[in-house]
């Protein structure tokens, strides 16, 4: 047992090491400006903002950021480094996961069991702390890391409070499950699609005899009578507490998730909407295939071109793995099948009823967490010890290739980006020369890079309006400027700023008077984040003299 615990500290600190790497070497991209912003605002305004209609991220990962900043500040690695935590976090915790779910397997691997327990844990932990995509969200300051530590603590919490062979059930981890499912939603909205699958579970587990006898999987009719999965006699024992307790806790943990977060669904509801509604992106089969090979081998940021052939491929083996768990290790099967496909359908059922889908790399992120745990849990199943190693050995491999290929998006390489537009901005201007962004998209990144200047960036605009413009739950007026309020104080000269990123379309240029002059226009390669990112336009503009 020793050197399974140097190994599991061993890959924690691997997992550390990728994780904390050149965590500040890249500038702050859209996403993380719009992080930055909202965790500057008093917590009631954030409350009220992120429940606009015009957001999509709920508020929790936000209060956090701020009380986080607070302490450590706000440069680009300080502002990761929350993410890069609950990352790290993530890989400890998730080996106390798939050790607790190899407590559910059938009892006919007996004195396998233990092995099981260990190496589906330790494996977990090796393929969490070398994805690729796990690594990526790490280094971003964005919440899906800290969901994904949210999802597996009380996914642990879940399987802590059932009865299972002849272990009781604990009664307080139901009130950590209620809490820490609190927690995912109000830090993901998708967090609420695992939640439905571990209801569906725990509905089977507890309420479907038929389900219990089929799944339980006893070598005998010995093991059979001994089984205490769902113990039936009243007693003081913790393995001997009636069912019906066991089915009262998790229904009042039930009754408090929803108690705590039926205020909340109206604004998720209305967000639900403006997505449904949004830019158009439609649910393509092909791009269901990358998206998922994206999500076990690469990044949602740029990434080499996936191959259709290997797309395919991966999604068969993945396939294959969660049908062989399913079908051979019992609950601990019904679970991974159940987390690890209910959420990928509800999300393919959303998509295909919206103009715009979602079937993301980033929203697949939970699952995929769920699909790596099959993947340690069926190697470990592996009864000659040559051929499980070999197998694990060939996985670590592809979770290696996969960081080698995204090497370029995860380690320190950096590009000049907005905050090279910036800097050079600031070593030429004058201090009456306002700094004037075209778009949201890079008025964002500005006003972080430029946060501790004045006067700050304003937003040209034909109407000072926050609701008209892209950002607006992260917008402030003070923000907004139209032409003739830029003009009025008749500077020298405008430093203008602008993208095309995000769908931005082109930059529109902003209105001068017929006595001034454009500079000529400096591009700046945009950072290595997004696919949807591009060059940085900087031009000064002047009055003639």
């Amino acid at each position: 047992m020793k050197r399974f615990r140097i190994l599991l500290l061993l890959v924690v600190i691997g997992g550390a090491s990728l994780r904390l790497f050149a965590i500040g070497a890249k500038g702050l991209w859209l996403d993380e400006a719009l992080s930055w912003r909202l965790a500057q605002f008093p917590v009631s305004m954030m409350i009220e903002r992120t429940g606009e209609s015009t957001t999509v991220h709920p508020p929790l990962y936000f209060v956090l950021l701020r009380a986080w900043t607070a302490s450590f500040g706000d440069s680009e690695a300080a502002l990761r480094s929350l993410s890069a935590v609950a990352g790290i976090l993530a890989v400890l915790a998730v080996y106390f996961l798939a050790a607790e779910l190899a407590s559910f397997v059938p009892r006919r691997y007996g004195p396998c069991v233990w092995r099981i327990r260990v190496c589906s844990g330790v494996l977990a932990a090796t393929f969490l702390a070398l994805s690729p995509l796990h690594v990526y969200l790490a280094k971003q300051a964005r919440g899906y890391t800290l969901a994904t530590l949210w999802f597996v603590l009380c996914s642990w919490a879940l399987l802590r409070g059932l009865p299972v062979g002849s272990r009781g059930w604990h009664r307080s981890a139901w009130l950590l499950y209620a809490l820490g499912a609190l927690a995912f939603c109000y830090t993901h909205y998708l967090g609420l699609f695992s939640v439905a699958a571990q209801g569906l579970f725990v509905a089977l587990y507890l309420w479907a005899p038929g389900w219990r006898r089929r799944l339980r999987g006893p070598a005998s009719a010995a093991d059979a009578e001994g089984d205490c999965s769902l113990p039936s006699a009243p007693g003081g024992s913790a393995a001997n507490l009636p069912a019906r307790s066991c089915r009262r806790e998790a229904m009042l943990a039930g009754v408090l998730f929803l108690a705590a977060y039926l205020p909340w669904a109206p604004r998720l509801w209305a967000q639900s909407e403006t997505v449904r509604t949004s830019w158009m992106r439609e649910l393509d089969v092909n791009d269901c295939a990358r998206q998922t090979y994206a999500a076990l081998l690469a990044t949602c940021g740029i990434r080499p071109e996936e191959s259709m052939v290997a797309s395919w491929a991966v999604v068969f083996v993945l396939v294959a793995v969660l049908v062989y768990v399913s079908v051979r290790l019992g609950w601990a099967g019904a679970y991974c099948g159940i987390a690890a496909v209910l959420p990928v359908c509800l999300l393919l059922v959303y998509s295909a009823l919206s103009m715009r889908s979602i079937f993301d790399v980033r929203y697949l992120v939970f699952a995929q967490l769920i699909w790596l745990i099959a993947f340690a849990m069926a190697v470990a199943c592996i009864q000659h010890p040559l051929e499980r190693y070999l197998t694990a050995g060939l996985l670590i491999v592809c979770c290696a290739t996969g960081l080698w290929d995204n090497w370029t998006l995860l380690g320190s390489q950096s590009n000049p980006g907005v905050r090279g537009a910036v800097d050079y901005i600031l070593a030429r201007r004058r201090a009456d020369e306002p700094v004037v962004a075209l778009n949201a998209f890079v008025f964002f990144p500005a006003a972080y890079y430029m946060r501790e200047t004045h006067p700050p960036p304003v937003l040209y605009v034909a109407r000072p309006d926050r609701q008209t413009v892209a950002g607006a739950a992260q917008m402030l007026d003070a923000d907004l400027a139209t032409a003739d309020a830029i003009l009025a104080s008749e500077p020298r000269g405008i430093w203008l700023l602008s993208t095309s990123a995000f769908g931005g379309g082109a930059n529109h240029g902003f209105p001068l008077p017929a006595n001034w002059k454009r500079g000529r226009r400096l591009r700046f390669r945009p950072e290595l984040h997004s696919r949807w990112d591009s060059a940085t336009v900087v031009q000064y503009c002047y009055r003639a003299e």
